[in-house]
């Protein structure tokens, strides 16, 4: 595809922007090396009869790794130096950034030299191999047996919108706020050969977060993750950020042996481990996954542990909980918590323009423990924003602030209106019985408002008119429901899960009316029961399942 002049000058600004703003996050070398051990990229292959592609190669990491090994390779299998030009077409790599690429060309060519290979030589291969141009863009010639790196970590929130447009028109796997890994995923996936294997170290969050249902889409019709390492908590970067890694290895070529799964610890020796998943000898270590084949959420769940596949082949036949009445929102988002929010008594505008406010600690017990927190509201019941000479107070106490929320970006999106908060705030929801459920939780805490406060942006909420809540509470409370989210959500630092919409909107549900009377009492009576054994005993009968994938899942949860 041919690219614009207006996307082409994009592409030479950002080979020209701070280093920081690509995104550029360095893998530790026994990381690379593990990936290249696992791909099957090692010196003692005939690297000359293959060809490998380098999306990213920053400062080298994979790339000098990738040379070494060709170049021992070659030798080993008695090439010549005066003939190493015929490894012009083994290698493509690819950086964006104009400064880095440069280095980075400089080193290489030197690396090529003090293998005995000459000055003309070495800046030969170099210019074949490597190319300063945004991957997303470049029209490669011929398809790889590797692709192997770690993809960029970019928000399309720092793109100018011409080139997420222009990524978005490339790439089906670009949906609604994808992070720009997933499309190389996408291009070094169509780059493969058919005997081709990709190896990517990024986020974990694709695999389960919605923005990447496209790309597990993709996976699940043509592809097959032959290995899928969970990195959370290992060093793999040189920096120290905030990521929750994995490694995949992705083929064309579908394995009877299913997908091989390992969580790595601070103590996990690489080289055994690559060994060992070769020779498919894990010992304990070892859980396999399956990518889902029947149609609960096909897409959305690319790997499951056999006992998830297997619930989930039960949990299919019964409709998602928003399809029987319940609708899952989000609390309010005000852009300034420490301007919009105080003690209810202390807030200085009228009392019509303040409203009762739950946060995340007022319903740590199971109930609602209110602290007296409440939030100032710019919005009329009716959801138009209030008129500020008609109110004098909230008036003074905003032009008190003025500057400070005129930096928002809501503001600056919509000026006349500078002092709204992000999220309108909806009047009748204050009003309305809700489950409040907290975003980030080591379990499911579901607890029953009757109308009285608005919940904080770090409560998800269910209302229904459909669904008693408090029988809901208690079908939410279950361990099938712990077991679940858990599967379906994405993990933070210390184990916890995340609790958002998109993986509450995923779990299934009965329809309350076909239900009895005494089952409606008795669902309804246990929202706040200490016994999970009595609620383990409705729930499980409604979902038809058995008190043997009852045990199997309570002793998952435990693990």
């Amino acid at each position: 595809m041919v690219r614009s002049r207006a996307v082409q000058l994009e592409v030479e600004r950002l080979s020209l922007a701070p280093i920081d703003a690509l995104g550029s996050i360095y893998t530790r070398s026994g990381i690379v090396h593990f990936m290249l051990d696992l791909s099957g990229y090692v010196s003692t292959a005939d690297l000359a009869k293959l060809r490998i592609l380098e999306p990213s190669f920053g400062e080298g990491g994979f790339l000098f790794e990738i040379v070494n090994r060709l170049i021992k390779s070659y030798l080993l299998f008695d090439g010549l130096l005066e003939d190493v030009k015929l490894l012009e077409d083994c290698i493509r790599a690819v950086e964006i950034h104009r400064v880095t690429y440069e280095k980075t060309k400089k080193k290489l060519s030197q690396l090529l030299i003090d293998y005995g290979v000459t000055i003309p030589d070495a800046q030969s291969l170099v210019e074949k191999w490597l190319i300063c141009d945004d991957f997303l863009l470049v029209d490669f010639k011929g398809t790889f047996t590797h692709v192997v790196g770690n993809p960029p970590y970019v928000r399309i929130e720092s793109l100018s919108d011409l080139l997420v447009g222009e990524y978005r028109e490339r790439f089906s796997t670009m949906k609604n706020r994808a992070d720009l890994y997933i499309p190389f995923f996408e291009k070094g996936l169509t780059l493969l050969a058919p005997e081709g294997l990709l190896s990517f170290i990024c986020s974990d969050r694709w695999v389960k977060n919605t923005y990447g249902a496209g790309l597990r889409n993709l996976i699940q019709r043509d592809f097959f993750i032959k290995y899928y390492i969970d990195a959370t908590g290992y060093p793999c970067f040189e920096q120290d950020v905030s990521v929750y890694p994995s490694i995949v290895v992705i083929t064309r070529k579908r394995s009877l042996q299913g997908t091989r799964r390992i969580q790595l610890t601070t103590t996990s020796n690489l080289k055994n481990i690559s060994k060992n998943f070769e020779s498919q000898n894990l010992g304990a270590a070892d859980t396999s996954a399956q990518p889902i084949g029947h149609s609960y959420d096909q897409h959305d769940i690319i790997l499951s542990s056999p006992l998830v596949s297997e619930i989930l082949k039960v949990l299919a036949a019964f409709p998602k909980i928003e399809e029987v009445g319940c609708k899952i929102g989000i609390g309010v988002a005000t852009g300034r918590d420490d301007i919009y929010i105080n003690k209810l008594s202390d807030l200085p505008v009228e009392n019509e323009a303040k409203i009762p406010l739950l946060m995340r600690e007022d319903i740590q017990s199971g109930k609602v423990r209110s602290n007296g927190w409440g939030l100032v509201n710019p919005f009329c019941s009716d959801g138009t924003l209030r008129v500020l000479n008609d109110w004098p107070q909230l008036k003074t106490f905003f032009e008190l602030h003025e500057q400070t929320l005129k930096k928002r970006y809501v503001a600056k999106k919509n000026p006349k209106s500078w002092y709204r908060t992000i999220d309108k705030i909806d009047s009748e929801l204050l009003k309305k019985p809700k489950l409040l459920i907290p975003d980030i939780s080591n379990y499911i805490n579901v607890v029953y408002d009757k109308g009285e406060f608005y919940p904080h942006h770090n409560l998800y909420y269910i209302t229904s008119n459909e669904w008693d809540l408090k029988a809901l509470a208690t079908i939410l409370r279950s361990s099938l429901i712990q077991f679940l989210i858990r599967n379906f959500s994405t993990t933070v630092r210390g184990g916890y899960f995340r609790c958002q919409a998109q993986f509450l909107r995923k779990l299934p549900l009965v329809p309350w009316g076909p239900l009895s009377q005494k089952l409606k009492a008795d669902l309804a009576d246990l929202h706040v029961s200490s016994d999970l054994g009595a609620i383990d005993d409705i729930v499980y009968p409604l979902f038809n399942l058995t008190n043997s994938q009852r045990e199997r899942i309570l002793t998952a949860i435990k693990e």
